[in-house]
C-alpha cells in the first residue's frame, strides 16, 4: 500500500474504529453508485426525448444537456479517488496499531511497576 501525498498518521487522533471507516468508504461506494445509475438514467431519457416530444425546443434541450454534461468518468474518478484514499488512510492506521501492538508485546510485564 503505498503513501499518501501529505498524509500523516502522528498528525491526527482518530476517534473511530477503522471497522467504521471502512463500513463509511463502502456506504460512500453504494451511494455513488446510486448517484451513477441515476445520472444514467436522466442521460438516457434526454437522448431519447425525440420519441415523445418533437420539436425545436426538444432538439435545443438536448443540445444544450450535450454541451453542459458531466463527463461521467471524470466524476467517478473523483468519487473512487476519494474512497480509495480513505481506505488507504485505514489501512495505515490498522498498520500502525498492529505494530504497537506488536511492541507492546514485546515490553517487561513490570514495565510501569
Amino acid at each position: 500500500m503505498g503513501t499518501l501525498k501529505g498524509f500523516s498518521k502522528d498528525a491526527y487522533e482518530i476517534r473511530v474504529s477503522s471497522h467504521k471507516l471502512l463500513h463509511k468508504a463502502t456506504q460512500m461506494r453504494g451511494i455513488y453508485s446510486k448517484i451513477s445509475r441515476h445520472l444514467k438514467e436522466i442521460e438516457t431519457e434526454l437522448n431519447n426525448i425525440d420519441s415523445y416530444w418533437e420539436s425545436d425546443n426538444a432538439r435545443l434541450l438536448l443540445r444544450l444537456f450535450k454541451q453542459e454534461q458531466v463527463d461521467s468518468g471524470v466524476l467517478e474518478s473523483v468519487f473512487t479517488s476519494q474512497i480509495d484514499n480513505l481506505n488507504q488512510i485505514i489501512a495505515l492506521y490498522e498498520d500502525a496499531e498492529e505494530s504497537n501492538i506488536t511492541t507492546a508485546l514485546t515490553l517487561p510485564n513490570d514495565i510501569l511497576s
